[in-house]
């Protein structure tokens, strides 16, 4: 062999030993491997998040029967129309938080609300559609509260995701509510 060729050899040891080095030492550095995942099973809800899905579960009930009363009482068709689509959009809501409720073997409780009650006893309709306008602003504004407050707070997987669906529409609702109360004449 060579000169030449005894250092393109020597060379090539040196570069493979230097590569081979800094793979074992990066391997050393590196983190540990993760854990291995969990059983799947999320954890229990807490009593925060039992506390908003209850809170949920009695304002969409409300809204659904506030809605309803709208659609037979309400003196503006605006106000009626907006009673057909909460009655949808509330029992839609309601449904998927009853399962997740039931997925994670948590009893919904209704309360009735005073402010629910009165409009019950509302016959002239546009004192309804105010009051019935005053009700809707009054639970979306503590719904949105509740699950801002629950989503930093959420430590369940499917509750985490249901408060990231809910939010939004949460917002949705409370901003035609509070348009609806800025273009009503009363």
């Amino acid at each position: 062999m060579n000169a030449g060729s005894w250092l393109l050899a020597i060379g090539s040891v040196v570069f493979v030993v230097s590569a081979s080095s800094a793979q074992d030492k990066a391997e050393l550095s590196s983190d540990p491997p993760a854990a291995p995942p969990s059983s799947g099973v999320a954890p229990p809800i807490t009593p925060q998040e039992r506390e908003t899905l209850n809170l949920l579960h009695a304002s969409n009930r409300e809204e659904i029967e506030a809605g309803r009363m709208a659609t037979r009482r309400a003196r503006s068709a605006t106000i009626r129309r907006f009673g057909q689509f909460l009655i949808r959009s509330q029992t839609t809501a309601d449904r998927e938080l009853t399962a997740l409720a039931k997925q994670n073997r948590v009893e919904l409780e209704s309360s009735g609300d005073a402010q629910l009650e009165q409009l019950k006893r509302t016959w002239d309709p546009a004192l309804f559609d105010r009051r019935f306008l005053n009700l809707l602003a009054r639970n979306q504004t503590e719904s949105i509260r509740s699950v801002q407050a629950a989503q930093v707070d959420a430590q369940n997987a499917s509750v985490q995701a249901f408060i990231g669906r809910t939010l939004p529409t949460l917002q949705k609702h409370e901003d035609a509510t509070l348009l609806q109360l800025r273009n009503s004449p009363f």
